[in-house]
């Protein structure tokens, strides 16, 4: 855990992969193993933290009432599968699982706080991508 405090998430991620081994019942190793891994993928975009918060969510289960953790575990799940989903737009079987976790993180974390910065971020952003774009090389004004 200090490794995590320290900054140093590669470290921290290795041990709390073996603390996973030892202790495999245990959520915090997990946690941390996410954590490590989602401030190693920074840009939320390797999914290096995808299948720690997951399991993570599962050893915690549907009642844990830890509102912040949750979010984090949430917010990364989201902005991961919102990045995901420009990736794979031109593979119809991958896009639409991306939409699909996508929709359900936004209602989990919609559930949790309606007003979270990066749910509201996302939303707009995907608000702009449906505007119609300008014309390229329209008549210019004199």
């Amino acid at each position: 855990i200090m490794f995590y405090y320290c900054g140093n998430y590669q470290n921290s991620l290795n041990a709390s992969l073996e603390f996973m081994k030892k202790y495999p019942d245990q959520p915090s190793g997990y946690q941390y193993a996410a954590k490590s891994a989602s401030a190693i993928d920074s840009t939320d975009t390797s999914g290096l933290a995808v299948p720690y918060f997951n399991q993570w969510l599962e050893k915690v289960g549907p009642t844990y009432d830890k509102k912040n953790e949750l979010k984090t575990a949430y917010g990364y799940l989201l902005v991961y599968y919102f990045n995901r989903e420009e990736k794979d737009k031109d593979d119809k079987d991958k896009l639409k699982d991306d939409l699909d976790k996508l929709a359900l993180y936004k209602d989990k974390i919609r559930n949790l706080d309606p007003n979270d910065k990066y749910l509201k971020q996302i939303e707009d952003l995907e608000q702009a991508a449906k505007k119609p774009k300008p014309a390229a090389g329209g008549a210019k004004k004199k």
